[in-house]
C-alpha cells in the first residue's frame, strides 16, 4: 500500500511530490524553465526505509510513527523546505530518473 502527499515550501509552492511505501519514500517534481533557453526538468529520487528513523529522530517522531504523517505535517506546516533541504545533506537519496529538455531561442 503506498500513500501521497505533496511537500510545499511555506508560500504554499510544491516542492516534492512524494508516494510513501513501505520501504522507501519516492519522490518526484518537475520545474519548467522561466524563458528562453533554461530547462524543463523532472526528477524522480528515493529515500530508503533504512533512512526512516533518521527523519523521525530530527523532527522528534516516536519510532512507529507514520513517515506519511511526519511529511504532510512538516508540509502542513510551512516546513517542506526545511525537510527538503536537510534531507538532501542528510539522508541517502537515490537519483532514479531525471530528464531534461531545453527549446532553445534561435
Amino acid at each position: 500500500m503506498s500513500e501521497q502527499v505533496t511537500i510545499r515550501n511555506a508560500s504554499g509552492t510544491p516542492i516534492w511530490h512524494a508516494t510513501v511505501h513501505n520501504d522507501s519514500i519516492k519522490l518526484e517534481i518537475e520545474s519548467y524553465g522561466k524563458g528562453p533557453n533554461e530547462p524543463d526538468i523532472e526528477s524522480h529520487e528515493s529515500i530508503p526505509d533504512s533512512e526512516f528513523p533518521k527523519i523521525r529522530e530530527q523532527y522528534g517522531y516516536q519510532p512507529d510513527y507514520p513517515i506519511v504523517k511526519i511529511l504532510r505535517e512538516l508540509s502542513d506546516s510551512g516546513r517542506g523546505e526545511e525537510f527538503k533541504d536537510w534531507a538532501e545533506s542528510n539522508l541517502e537519496i537515490k537519483t532514479d530518473f531525471v530528464w531534461w529538455s531545453f527549446d532553445f531561442d534561435n
